[in-house]
Formats: structure tokens, sequence, C-alpha cells
């Protein structure tokens, strides 16, 4: 299929997602899929690698016009158009991501997207903003964010916002707030022991942060041990 357009009808999506079911990898791997992202969306397996061809295709016409129809027919459409939006300038890409990520029931919705690391000021902004909203997965978004704009010009920033999330009850936000603190510990170890001396930070968080770090082949045998001091019980 032609996924290079001057413009994308509704006949044109309708074409697509049936050209999308002809890169499925069948129903039991579908299954597999949704079990995996858990989604209630329906899942057709399409393989990661076509998934990301079939976004820089489409980015070379018109994908304004493909996102002005906001497919949300499938799993993969939807991780389409969310990685699209991610080729929006900035102040369009904010407009609609907070709506995309309101509406997405998946943390790999969030996941999958990426960001322009050279604006972290930029994005830091809108991250402290989301992880305020009422919608979980637009809250998974903001620590998305601040984890792939972590760095250590903004650790500082980054781990005075996580406070406001010590309360947070959602899996998938507590998670991303772990895997968040675990990164700042082996890119930023000092200004996150700091943090973490704090104790602003739930049970479920201090436990699979610990965890992650410990895990990891990029923290030392010492550290491992010591940070088990972190963990609450």
């Amino acid at each position: 299929m032609n996924l290079v357009r001057a413009d994308w009808t509704d006949g044109d999506i309708a074409d697509f997602l049936s050209y999308l079911g002809t890169l499925s990898k069948g129903e039991e791997k579908a299954k597999w899929e949704q079990r995996i992202v858990n989604t209630a969306m329906p899942c057709l397996a399409v393989p990661s690698p076509e998934v990301k061809r079939i976004v820089k295709q489409i980015a070379k016409g018109n994908y304004r016009a493909f996102i002005q129809r906001w497919c949300w027919a499938n799993f993969t459409a939807s991780a389409i158009l969310g990685q699209l939006i991610c080729y929006l300038p900035f102040e369009e890409q904010v407009e609609l991501l907070p709506r995309y990520a309101a509406r997405t029931d998946t943390w790999a919705g969030t996941d999958c997207l990426t960001f322009d690391k050279g604006a972290p000021e930029a994005y830091l902004a809108y991250a402290k903003q989301w992880i305020a909203s009422p919608h979980t997965f637009l809250r998974r978004l903001g620590v998305i964010v601040m984890l792939k704009v972590l760095s250590s010009d903004t650790v500082d920033e980054i781990l005075a916002a996580l406070p406001s999330l010590e309360a947070e009850e959602a899996y998938y936000v507590n998670m991303a707030v772990a895997w968040l603190i675990s990164d700042c510990f082996i890119k930023c170890r000092e200004e996150t022991l700091a943090f973490l001396d704090r104790g602003q930070y739930n049970t479920f968080v201090s436990r699979k942060a610990v965890s992650k770090c410990r895990d990891s082949y990029r923290v030392s045998a010492e550290d491992k041990q010591m940070l088990l001091r972190y963990r609450k019980k």
C-alpha cells in the first residue's frame, strides 16, 4: 500500500486498516500481544519493525491528515497515531498528546513515543502538569517524558517533581516512577541518593526502584547492597 499520501480520506483509512490486517502474525500472536500490553483494544500482532516502517513512510507525506482521522480501530493503529503525533512541532504535540494519552489504556501506548531531546526543559514543563492529571496513562506519559529527557541538567527538576506522586495508587504509574528513579540513580547517583534520603516515595516504588537498580549491571555490588536500606517495609 502507498503510505506516502497528499491526503488521507475515510476510504484511505479503511484501506489502511485492511492493509494492517495483512501484516498480522495471526490470531494466537494477537492474543499474546493483547495479554502483554494489557489492553481492551483489538490487537493484530504487527511486528515492531513493520510499525516503525509504516510510521516513517506516512511521515514522508501529509501525516497531519492521517492524525486528523484519529484512527483508533486497534492497538497497532493507535500506536502509529501516537508516534506520528511526535513528528509534529512541539506546540502541536503537547496539544494532542494529552488527548491521546487520556484515551489509551495501556503502558505500551505511552512507552512507544519518542521526544526531541534537544528541548528537555520545554517537555519537562508539560510533564510536570501531566503527572497531576486524573487520567492514569497521562500521568504515566508525564513520567515517561521525564525518563526520556533525563540528564545531569534535568535530574534535579525531575526529582523535585516526584513527591507529588508519593500517594500514587495506579500500578502502571508507580512502575514508571520506579523505572525513572532507578535510571536517575544509574546516571546521577548523588542527586538520587539525596532524594532517597528524603523518603518521599511510596512503599511499592521503593521496592521496585531498588529491585531495578539491583538488577542493573551498571550498579556496583556495594551500591546494590547499600540500596537495600531504602526499601520500605
